[in-house]
C-alpha cells in the first residue's frame, strides 16, 4: 500500500478539535484515518506528526565528507520546502 501526505496549516492540540476525528457515540473521539476510537486529549499513536526542521548549510564545504553532508542538508531542504508548498504540484 502506497502513502500519502496531508499538510494541515495548524496541528491540532486534541482529537476534540481535530478535523479528521468525529464525536463517536461512546463519548469518545473515533479517528477516521486510522480507524480507531480514543478518550485521551491525543493518543501516542496519532497520525499528525510535524513537518520536520530545516538543515541550514553553514558555511562553504573545507573538504569531500562535508560537501557531501551538505548535498545531503541542501536535499533534505528542498523536501522539506515540498511538503510545505500544500499540494501546488499534485499529479
Amino acid at each position: 500500500m502506497s502513502k500519502g501526505i496531508i499538510v494541515l496549516n495548524n496541528i491540532p492540540e486534541d482529537c476534540v478539535s481535530c478535523r479528521l476525528s468525529i464525536l463517536s457515540a461512546y463519548g469518545g473521539k473515533f479517528c477516521k484515518v486510522v480507524k480507531e476510537y480514543t478518550y485521551t486529549d491525543k493518543p501516542d499513536w496519532c497520525p499528525i506528526k510535524p513537518v520536520p526542521e530545516k538543515k541550514a548549510i553553514i558555511g562553504s564545504p573545507k573538504d569531500i565528507e562535508e560537501s557531501k553532508r551538505d548535498l545531503v542538508r541542501a536535499g533534505w531542504d528542498m523536501c522539506v520546502d515540498e511538503l510545505l508548498k500544500g499540494g501546488e504540484n499534485d499529479a
